[in-house]
């Protein structure tokens, strides 16, 4: 029968207690990847790349542009000898995709629509016409929201 005592978070990531041990590792070594790749591009290319996964034989990289992705290209047979070179990694091919980073998006401002003097007055006078005492109220309340 299985306990259900809580568990400590730490027994949790550690693998100790359960199952996020290989998550750990994998983001682990997707980061000491990244570190490298980072350390053999030449600058400002290093800064718009980054190590999403390894598939198979194939490392799978990440790019925020078209333009960085043609870059990268060049520089994907060296990649993978050095990845071979330094984490004795045998991969055969480089996939890049491209993900542009996430903008804030603009607040929306809302503006409250606003009456002017003139259409106040128009209201006033056609309520001041109706035979319909309900409805010429309403349209002197709503001439009373006018910006003065």
């Amino acid at each position: 029968m299985k306990s259900h005592k809580p568990v400590a978070i730490a027994r949790l990531i550690s693998g100790t207690a359960g199952g996020c041990a290989a998550l750990l590792q994998q983001s682990q070594r997707l980061l000491q990847l990244t570190r490298t790749l980072q350390e053999h591009l030449p600058e400002p290319l290093n800064r718009h790349c980054t190590v999403a996964n390894i598939q198979n034989d194939s490392l799978v990289l990440l790019t925020d542009s078209p333009v960085w992705s043609s870059r990268l290209r060049f520089h994907a047979p060296a990649l993978l000898r050095e990845l071979e070179r330094r984490h004795a990694m045998h991969l055969t091919k480089v996939l890049i995709r491209i993900s542009p980073p996430e903008q804030a998006r603009p607040v929306a401002v809302s503006h409250k629509p606003q009456m002017s003097a003139t259409t106040a007055g128009l209201l006033r006078q056609v309520a001041a016409s109706l035979s319909d005492p309900a409805l010429g109220a309403a349209l002197y309340r709503l001439a009373r929201h006018s910006k003065k």
